[in-house]
């Protein structure tokens, strides 16, 4: 018996977060989780690393336009130096990789960018 605006609101049946470069909403599932360990950001690929977390699209377009702008480390408030545009890369082929081995996203949808 909730009386509010948000009283009306659903959640979407998965999790949804928003890439620090594009500014797209996609799924979690859809994107990589860049955290900050030890003062290096580091990809998250099982989402288990505590601490503040920016999250990026699998393109490389983004990779690209993220390292331009030093977007990684404003999103992760400065605990981590921006990693460098090879690394961003390095991170975006492996997921693919991945992706291809594994299969498409849950929802079948693939990345329009």
């Amino acid at each position: 018996m909730g009386r509010g605006r948000r009283s009306q609101h659903t959640r979407p049946a998965v999790p949804t977060r928003r890439c620090l470069c594009c500014r797209a909403v996609r799924p979690q599932t859809e994107l990589l989780r860049i955290t900050a360990v030890e003062g290096a950001a580091v990809l998250d690929t099982g989402r288990k690393l505590g601490g503040r977390g920016a999250w990026l699209c699998r393109a490389e377009k983004c990779a690209k336009d993220a390292s331009k702008g030093a977007k990684v480390s404003r999103a992760l408030k400065g605990q981590a130096k921006e990693p460098q545009l090879e690394r961003l890369l390095g991170w975006v082929k492996e997921v693919q990789g991945a992706i291809v081995a594994t299969g498409p996203s849950l929802d079948g949808r693939e990345h329009e960018g």
